[in-house]
Formats: C-alpha cells, structure tokens, sequence
C-alpha cells in the first residue's frame, strides 16, 4: 500500500506565514527545506507562539455534574499505549478538582441530528449538555431560537486567545453569540495537484509551491498552467489529460473564496444579504466558466455518477483539482491509495491583488437554549475548564503531526496548511447559515456549472430575487 511519510515536527517560526482538501509502495522524497513566502503577501503571524499555559480560573464546585458533549459521530480510541496523554491527564485533574464529569457521546445519526436536536430541545430535554452541529444544519435551529446566547455568560470570554474568530463571528447576531469553537479552524478548500503529471508536462513538480512562496500563485499563472497541462499525448486530436477535474460546486466556491468573497455575506448587525451580483462573485463566475469553455476542465463522462472527478484524479486523468483537503488524509478518497505523490497549495489569487483566501467549514458547539442561567452557567464553565488545554491532541502530537501523515512532501503542512492554522485567510461559508440541513441555494447556482446555456450573469439576473426572498425569511429570525 502507499505510504504517506510522515515528518517529525519541524521549526515553524521560520516558515510560511504570508501569501500564503490497490496501492503500492513507493519510496518518498527527501526531505527538504521549504521556500518562506514573502511577508508582504500575508495577513498571518510570522511566527508560531508556544503552547498556551491553562488559565487558572476560578474556583467553582459543580456538585457531581455529568456533561455530555454530543455529536453525531464519535471515534473509537485507540488501543491502550500504556500511559495517558497529558490531555487525558489534564481533564481527570480538572473533574475531580471541580467535581464534574464530561464526555463526549454519539447522541444521533449525522442524518438525524437535526431533527433529534429541534425536537429535543422543544421538550425541554436536549440530546446533550453541548451539541456539536455539522456546519450545514446549524440553520434551522437558529430560525426556532434554540441556541442560548453565549454572550450572556460570564464563564466565557472571546476575547481570549483559544477561541475561535471565524466561528464567533458567523454565530453573531448583533451583540448575541449563539455558537463557539475552541482553536483553530481545519484546512478546508484548495489545490490537489499530481506531481507525476506535472513532469510530464516538462513542469517542476514543486512549481504550484514555488508560486504560492513568491506570491505569483494567481489565476492567470493557473490558467497559463492549464493550457500546459491539458495534452493529447497519443496525437489523435483528443485530450488524454486534463488540467483540472473537480466537482462544479467546489470550484465556484474555492474561486469566489479565493477572491475573498463570498455567496452570502453578513453585515456588522448579523443580517445575511445576497452578495451574487459582486464584482468579485462575477469576476471568479466567469474565470472558473473560461476555465471550462477552453477545454482545461474534465468534463462529467456521459453516464457518470455524480462523484466521477474522484476516481478521474485519482487514476491520473487531471493534473489538478480544487478540493477540500481532507480527501488526502489516510482511508479517505486519495490518501493512502494513490501511486501518483501529490500535493496541496492554497486557491490561485486574483492578479493584482495581495493575499491569499479560502473558506472555513467548521462544526459549531452550541448549549441548547432550554437551561435556565445556572445551569448554562455551570455547563459554560466546564467547557471553559475542559477546552484549556489546545496545544496538543489526544494523542499527545501537536496539529502539524496529523497532517504530515497524508502527504510525503513536508511543504503541504509547513507552507499551505501552516497558512490555514495560523494565517487570517478564511472565514466561514454564510451560506451555511441559510440553507440548513437540505441545499436550497446550490441547485440555482453552484449545480448550473458550466453554465453551458446561459451565462453567470444571467443566471444570477434570473435567480437573485429568490435568493433575496430565502435570505430574508432567514434574517426573520436574527432581527432583535
């Protein structure tokens, strides 16, 4: 089976941080030291702070409380390793000092966890003390008001360093939180690339790298690199490789986002509003359509399933992709099970502009919001104790170590997903907080890719009214 190798932690502090988802054996590259990219082109740190030290805060017994933190999915723990990790260490020693007990728990099915949370919650008796929501059904529950408003609670301070920005910002409605994250986001959407291909193409296999560091990864350089990558190589006049294969919704949302922009967009007051008519919505439209309309992109085969980009890039048919990261980790879509090494760089940025931008997808811990004061207080509290400790997972490695596991190259962690951890280059998708648990936006916009009998414009002429009247009923329920 292929292998991706997997780096000891390296120093980050002189790294990234500026413009920046039946095998066989293979042996990896060698190591080597990653290109810095120009501090110019980031909004990030330029370097990485040390692990916080828990904050000692102050006493309170919670008298025996059990907690449980639900989701709909919850791994199974490893094999006993003979000793406990210094976070398995930290929560026995909160627990008993002040005297509670939390746990995390499958509570419902992802399919059902909307429902299980609404009906719940309604009866006075939620599923779970904290709930994480998918990201996609956080909606519906926001329209009924089930979420307590968190900036009531003294327990919880956002302003402290472990908190999640992006999260509390898309949970904010005028001066009400309904929703957190305790520490960084994961790295979402961006650039696969098979470096195999790239060589064929008489191309660097590191050039997408090369790019990013230089702050030259734009689209323009993208586009040059697509007609270079699209080739016939048996002369019979057809394409045997493609540029790029990716599903339609990813790229018009990788492209927007790389733009820094977005389908919906939220003003200072929490109020949702259509953003499709922007000139960088339009811009990145007609950029991703050009794209397709010259031939760079794979086109769906005739009698595909919906996912056929899948197995196309992983059977060499398309040099890039823009994908979400977690299709390269080990078990998944590329991970593990592809000959071919590949890479991950962030979205290309438009010429001329600085920076470069994706998008977030983060799930949304919430309290339901039938407790009284008190006991949101003491669940609060507990939270706070039991998310102090961020520095290191539960299996004792810090976030860079999980990641070094799905590529065999070390500039994907220490240069595009460094970016991501540590960078200020995303922001939640707001669209999410429109459609719910079912895509009542997608199928007018994102499913129309390539647009072929229409134009962007005028799609998004012929369906912004609508969009207007399903944002509104939204924003029904976020007006104080």
């Amino acid at each position: 089976m292929h292998k991706r190798k997997k780096f000891g932690k390296l120093s980050l502090a002189a790294i990234l941080c500026v413009a920046l988802s039946g095998c066989t054996e293979k042996n990896p590259e060698p190591e080597t030291t990653p290109t810095p990219i120009p501090v110019q082109e980031t909004q990030c740190a330029t370097s990485t702070p040390a692990p916080p030290t828990p904050t000692e805060i102050p006493y309170r017994n919670l008298g025996g409380m059990e907690i449980v933190i639900g989701y709909h999915f919850v791994p199974e723990k490893s094999a006993d390793i003979g000793f406990k990790s210094s976070v398995e260490v930290y929560h026995e020693k909160i627990m008993e000092k002040y005297n509670f007990h939390i746990k995390k728990k499958e509570v419902a099915g992802w399919g059902d966890m909307v429902e299980a949370y609404i009906e719940s919650v309604e009866e006075g008796t939620p599923i779970a003390q904290i709930v994480e929501l998918d990201y996609r059904f956080v909606a519906e529950p926001m329209k009924k008001g089930l979420y307590y408003d968190l900036a009531t609670l003294d327990e919880l301070d956002f302003s402290e360093e472990k908190w999640n920005d992006s999260v509390r910002e898309f949970m904010t409605v005028g001066d009400s939180v309904y929703g957190m994250k305790a520490g960084a986001s994961e790295p979402v959407g961006g650039v696969i690339f098979n470096k195999r291909l790239f060589e064929e193409a008489g191309l660097d296999p590191n050039l997408p790298y090369d790019l990013q560091a230089a702050g030259e990864w734009t689209w323009s350089k993208f586009a040059e690199l697509c007609e270079i990558l699209t080739r016939d190589t048996d002369g019979d006049g057809q394409t045997d490789v493609y540029a790029t294969v990716s599903r339609g919704a990813t790229t018009l949302q990788t492209l927007v986002a790389s733009a820094g922009s977005e389908f919906v967009r939220k003003d200072e007051e929490g109020i949702l509003y259509n953003n499709l008519q922007s000139e960088e919505v339009t811009e990145a439209l007609n950029f991703a359509v050009d794209l397709y309309q010259k031939g760079y992109e794979m086109p769906q085969p005739e009698g595909s399933e919906w996912d056929y980009f899948i197995p196309a890039f992983r059977e060499g048919n398309a040099a890039m992709q823009f994908s979400e990261v977690y299709r390269c980790s080990p078990g998944n879509n590329y991970g593990d099970c592809m000959e071919d090494d590949i890479g991950f760089v962030m979205p290309p940025k438009p010429d001329g502009t600085e920076g470069y931008h994706s998008y977030f997808c983060d799930n949304i811990v919430i309290i339901p919001s039938c407790y009284d004061e008190e006991t949101a207080g003491n669940i609060a509290y507990a939270y706070n104790l039991y998310t102090e400790m961020l520095e290191a997972d539960e299996g004792g490695e810090g976030w860079e170590e999980k990641y070094y596991s799905w590529f065999m190259d070390e500039r994907a962690v220490d240069e595009t997903i460094q970016y991501f951890v540590t960078g200020n280059c995303a922001s939640q998708l707001k669209r999410t907080a429109v459609e719910g648990k079912e895509d009542i936006l997608g199928p007018m916009l994102l499913w129309q890719y390539p647009f072929e009998n229409t134009t962007p414009e005028e799609q998004v002429k012929k369906i912004s009214a609508e969009w207007d009247a399903i944002i509104a009923e939204v924003n029904k329920s976020r007006v104080k």
